[in-house]
């Protein structure tokens, strides 16, 4: 106890231990299989025991979105009372973050200035790392494409780096020293070059929606020709290869045969009959019965094929997703979420937020982010720093 009120005594100790930690986990995220859990756990025990008391009194404005996170999870919790437990228990510690993040970020400090920008520098290098592993694999394996070249769903990977990229441009954005800017314009490029060859549609899709958003910013504020010229043709050549990439134009050439079009004409066929199940209904199904449910629907889909059939066991579409497993309670919390969270960003004028509220709900619609640990992480993690931490009205100041 006693080092404890050493350190509360000792605030500069405290927020320098505090931003380590951030530093650590936004490194570390990209390469979320090798995420110590212990590392976040520490990090919620330092701010448990040392922080709590004047966070609460600072952050009373944000105790709604705060007690929203902490409501999903424990609503998460119900399902261990009507469901299979160990399944359910299961899922429960894929959904930790919602828990734990938001703690984390609600009780610990603020972050602006040269912090904020250390912290997205972390999550920016890490990724950057993380393109840089994947090309060298893709050497050693002579496999640039989709899921070899990722290593990983090729959708989850785009998601971390349109994030990547939205940060990095947003850098560019700012006063830097040249040499500053020339290595931002590599890890541009090595975004853009990297979502290509994972060539998910989704991450396509987000990709051109930061770039488009950029592009309408740029257009009305001034900033220099270089960042304007690179924000620009990145945009043209995005869409040109997204237009070309060999998984649209299939798509292109068989748009019915799409295999989301019959996941989401599934899922919603559940959804129709829940009324007559008021439990599930409001309930939801849970992850056991809402998979048999979901994949007796997908064998009634006569367009696909049987391999997709058998293969698929959820509805690529992470709202579908909760409304049939947590219901129309889990679905008003998790879409809640997003609303406000849209309207606090244009309030602040936190472009960065917007740019991962967009990401995020691209993704949602077209994949099933939460049920996997990378984006029980990402979501979570981020939306929590940029909604408690991250103070837009300071780091905005300096952009061009």
């Amino acid at each position: 106890m006693d080092k404890i009120e050493y350190f509360r005594n000792k605030k500069k100790i405290f927020e320098s231990i505090n931003l380590f930690f951030v530093l650590l986990i936004t490194f570390l995220l990209p390469f979320h299989k090798n995420i110590p859990e212990i590392t976040i756990f520490c990090f919620f025990i330092w701010i448990l025991g040392c922080s709590w008391e004047n966070r609460l009194e600072e952050n009373r404005r944000h105790k709604t979105i705060f007690w929203l996170c902490i409501v999903y999870f424990s609503y998460s919790l119900l399902s261990l009372l009507f469901f299979d437990f160990f399944i359910e228990l299961k899922q429960i510690e894929k959904r930790a973050g919602f828990l734990i993040f938001p703690i984390i970020f609600f009780l610990g400090k603020e972050f602006f200035g040269n912090e904020v920008l250390y912290i997205i520098y972390s999550y920016v290098l890490g990724c950057f790392l993380k393109c840089v592993f994947s090309i060298f694999n893709a050497f050693d394996t002579n496999s640039f494409f989709y899921i070899r070249f990722a290593g990983e769903n090729p959708t989850w990977f785009s998601m971390y780096m349109s994030l990547a990229l939205a940060l990095t441009i947003y850098l560019l954005l700012r006063k830097n020293r040249r040499e500053i800017t020339c290595i931002l314009m590599l890890f541009l490029m090595t975004f853009l070059v990297s979502n290509y060859l994972a060539s998910s549609r989704t991450g396509f899709i987000s990709t051109i929606a930061i770039l488009f958003f950029y592009s309408i910013f740029v257009s009305f504020k001034y900033t220099q020709r270089i960042i304007k010229f690179a924000i620009f043709s990145s945009l043209l050549i995005t869409m040109f290869f997204f237009y070309n990439n060999p998984r649209t134009e299939r798509l292109k050439s068989n748009y019915d045969k799409s295999a989301r079009i019959f996941l989401w004409h599934a899922g919603f066929n559940v959804i129709k009959e829940m009324p007559k199940n008021p439990r599930a209904l409001f309930l939801g199904y849970g992850t056991k019965e809402g998979t048999k449910k979901f994949k007796e629907k997908l064998q009634n889909e006569t367009g696909l094929s049987n391999h997709f059939k058998n293969f698929l066991s959820a509805p690529h579409n992470e709202f579908i997703n909760i409304f049939i497993k947590k219901g129309l309670l889990g679905f008003i919390l998790i879409l809640s979420t997003f609303v406000l969270s849209t309207l606090k960003a244009i309030r602040d004028k936190n472009f960065i937020f917007l740019n991962f509220i967009l990401i995020a709900f691209i993704h949602f619609t077209f994949d099933t982010i939460l049920e996997s640990r990378m984006g029980s992480y990402f979501f979570p993690f981020f939306y929590s720093f940029l909604f408690f931490s991250f103070n837009a009205k300071k780091i905005n100041k300096n952009l061009i």
